[in-house]
């Protein structure tokens, strides 16, 4: 069982749940889903863990996706209407550069089994690319 997680935890629970993470600058994990048919641009995944308070996020991110300006508005309602739609993980557009940003944040703070947080990591993932693979901008 996991009572608060850690890094370390973090780590060993993207292993077995087969992903090739990497860290980045801040020290975070991330993962790369590469792009397919299904969505032309790599999607960057990334894991950040609160160790003070067993805070986990997941955040994800198209590489070469940023929204031009004149589309915004269009990305902004078509985030809306995700959020609406569905529970997690939350979708957002940042105006001042049109980057669309997809993530998820709960606290590991009670005992849980590593398994549970797998699952729930491998659903948040999967979430993630498939926003994107139905996002459309130009309805």
């Amino acid at each position: 069982m996991i009572n608060k997680l850690t890094k370390t935890d973090l780590r060993n629970l993207l292993d077995k749940g087969g992903y090739a993470s990497r860290v980045d600058s801040d020290g975070d994990f991330y993962i790369t889903l590469e792009a397919d048919s299904d969505f032309a641009h790599d999607v960057l995944i990334f894991f950040a863990c609160g160790e003070d308070n067993g805070r986990l996020t997941i955040t994800g991110m198209a590489s070469d996706f940023d929204v031009p300006q004149s589309d915004v508005p269009n990305a902004i309602v078509a985030c809306n209407d995700y959020n609406i739609n569905f529970f997690f993980p939350t979708a957002q557009v940042f105006p001042n550069n049109g980057r669309i940003v997809v993530n998820r944040t709960w606290i590991v703070g009670n005992p849980v089994s590593p398994e549970y947080l797998i699952a729930e990591i491998k659903t948040t993932v999967s979430s993630i690319w498939q926003f994107f693979c139905k996002l459309d901008i130009n309805k």
